[in-house]
């Protein structure tokens, strides 16, 4: 499916937060299934996988875009990053 796809189906807020979820899910599902999740230090790897993936995406070429159609990037992404660090960290 293509990604215009997703925006002709839904709303391009809805298709944004939910491919951002997504990519916050992917980066901790790494982690997990490296094994480092398990380790002493788990949690504050899990934090840095989050935290990377929110640098990666505040950086990139989205933001412009976003800014373009009048969808509010950054504040989608600070939600979107919250909500991963209260579902895999209870923060």
């Amino acid at each position: 499916m293509e990604l215009m796809d997703l925006f002709r189906k839904q709303s391009r807020e809805t298709a944004l937060k939910e491919k951002i979820r997504q990519g916050f899910d992917d980066s901790v599902m790494e982690v997990i299934r490296e094994g480092a999740a398990e380790s002493p230090m788990g949690g504050l790897i899990v934090k840095t996988a989050i935290a990377n993936f929110y640098q990666r995406m505040k950086s990139s070429e989205l933001t412009n875009i976003c800014l373009e159609t009048g969808i509010n990037f950054q504040d989608i992404l600070d939600e979107e990053y919250q909500n991963a660090l209260h579902k895999y960290l209870e923060e």
